[in-house]
């Protein structure tokens, strides 16, 4: 069946699910990695359906939003199947198409297309309202927030995924013509478009006459390992033991969530992922997940008596890195972090003492632990294999009694994980991220933030500005590369930023009031006799060389590199 008409089936309500599925998992990275596979056509494995027939109570409809609850079926609908096994891709689709993720609805760079990617090849990403408003509408949308089609300040076109569902070829046609699409834009659209209307994903139904065999295939399908992920297994067998303590998580889940649900965060989607892997730092002897520790050990025994704690420990975490690291502003940054200092916390006599004590003892540690989680993120530590990382760390700073060793730590890393700032490595963080790439924006104004003392990220809203206008770089790729780097960006206070718009930094400043300027000078390392005019190409490319030379020496210094 195709990708349209399985689309179809969901919003008409033909497709259920039973009430013994698991909750919906998927983060948006997952959705956006489905897409990417649908688009370069490859087999997204079968959906197993079962006929329903008579009595359908205890059936539910599919989210169309993340921040919704599950919905009972009402009726209203003929040739019921539930759906056994796909629930997660079925979900994300419907999702995608006709509801939204948190409020956001997913978007398609039409201008985007790298094959040599070792990542994906497309570029999908979830779009808020507010994000939204700072693009300019190419196509409005049927009398919504959110229109079908936006150009962004780099010229990228972004394509709400939705409008490909629904669109023909001959309308494709006309919307390309009406909008000057580029032949790689076109190109991309069309592919979507076709993508929906023709991939077929392969489906197998089981009879109505047949429930026994449903029901011994839906828990086979969802108790094998591959098809679950492994913190919904773990956290399966803990709810056997007792619902009181399903309960307790959920409840402990959802309150550092809400907290910080109104912000673009990194502690607003905790999940069981997160309490999981701290209880296993916390009790267990190995932190990768497997079901043999929680059957061989006290771990869940030991869980229920240390609740307490553990609670304590994850909302002192999630306190810490919003007040020190930058979390609680920022999204996209590794969860790894807060395990790590869920479990540091654990240890402690007194939790709030780290986060506000100036007694020397609790004073050095937090310092240790700021300088290791922020140099650790920006270096990438968390990439890759990240359970054993996450278990050579947990050892040592156990062996080093709770306590934070770097150069212990580094002792046990990888040199591609090491957290150290060598020349080598600052060279290429300023050299690598660019922000025409989504997934180096929010690593650019981590950079930027900690280097930039005069500004509260936590206060008010701040914007990545390019000091030279991107405008400059047309039809020189040399230079375009140049302009978005980190020695060519700043953080400004978000007005301030759409006051500046295209304009140079000599003419931009003319305008400020001398105190005004020399905080902006001073606060994003500029030099300002190094400044040159818009036409002085190669002054431009000198000035963003030295400045990259006066980041990283700052680099240096904040973590005494």
């Amino acid at each position: 069946m195709t990708i349209a008409n399985l689309i179809k089936n969901i919003k008409n309500k033909s497709y259920l699910l039973p009430d013994i599925q698991r909750d919906y998992v998927w983060k948006e990275e997952q959705i956006i990695n489905l897409f990417d596979s649908i688009m370069q056509d490859y087999p997204l494995g079968m959906i197993l359906l079962w006929e329903l027939d008579g009595d359908v109570q205890g059936f539910y409809t599919f989210l169309e939003s993340t921040n919704d609850k599950k919905k009972q079926y009402d009726g209203g609908s003929t040739d019921l199947k539930a759906v056994l096994d796909g629930q997660q891709r079925l979900t994300s689709l419907y999702l995608a198409t006709y509801g939204d993720y948190n409020g956001k609805k997913l978007y398609f760079n039409a201008s985007y297309k790298d094959e040599e990617s070792e990542e994906n090849v497309y570029e999908f990403d979830f779009k808020s309202k507010e994000e939204l408003g700072k693009y300019t509408i190419l196509k409005d949308g049927n009398h919504n927030d959110f229109a079908f089609v936006y150009k962004d300040d780099c010229d990228n076109v972004w394509v709400k995924v939705s409008y490909m569902l629904d669109i023909s070829e001959n309308e494709l046609e006309k919307l390309g013509e009406e909008l000057n699409l580029k032949n790689k834009e076109y190109k991309n659209c069309d592919r979507l478009r076709d993508r929906f209307a023709k991939k077929d994903i392969p489906e197998h139904t089981i009879t109505k006459d047949n429930s026994n065999k449903a029901l011994d295939i839906f828990v086979r399908v969802n108790s094998g390992g591959r098809k679950l992920e492994k913190s919904d297994l773990l956290f399966s067998l803990l709810i056997s033991e007792t619902q009181n303590l399903k309960s307790k998580i959920e409840e402990l889940l959802s309150d550092i969530n809400d907290e910080y649900k109104n912000k673009s965060s990194s502690l607003n989607s905790l999940d069981k992922d997160v309490f999981l892997r701290t209880c296993l730092c916390i009790f267990a002897n190995s932190v990768k997940y497997d079901l043999k520790t929680f059957r061989e050990t006290d771990i869940i025994e030991q869980i229920e008596n240390n609740f307490k704690s553990i609670e304590n420990s994850l909302k002192s975490s999630v306190k810490f890195l919003d007040r020190y690291c930058g979390y609680g502003d920022l999204k996209g940054l590794s969860f790894y972090p807060i395990v790590l200092v869920a479990f540091v916390m654990y240890h402690q006599k007194n939790m709030d003492k780290l986060i506000d004590s100036s007694e020397p003892s609790y004073a050095k540690l937090r310092e240790d632990l700021i300088s290791f989680i922020q140099i650790s993120i920006i270096v990438g530590t968390y990439s890759g294999s990240s359970d054993t990382t996450l278990g050579q760390i947990r050892d040592v700073i156990k062996n080093d009694n709770y306590t934070i060793s770097i150069d212990n730590i580094n002792s046990v890393l990888s040199d591609n994980k090491k957290a150290i700032l060598r020349d080598s490595k600052i060279d290429d963080i300023l050299d690598k991220y660019q922000y025409t790439v989504q997934s180096h924006k929010n690593q650019m104004f981590y950079i930027l933030s900690l280097l930039n003392p005069q500004i509260d990220i936590t206060a008010a809203q701040y914007d990545i500005d390019h000091i030279y206008p991107k405008s400059i770089s047309k039809n020189n790729s040399e230079l375009k590369k140049l302009i978005n780097s980190l020695g060519n960006t700043q953080l400004l206070f978000f007005r301030d930023n759409r006051k500046k718009s295209d304009e140079c930094p000599l003419e931009w400043m003319k305008k400020l009031k001398e105190y005004e300027k020399n905080k902006i000078i001073k606060g994003n390392l500029i030099t300002e006799n190094k400044l040159v005019s818009k036409d002085d190409i190669e002054g431009i490319k000198e000035f963003i060389e030295d400045r990259k030379k006066e980041l990283k020496k700052k680099l240096k210094e904040r973590f005494k590199a």
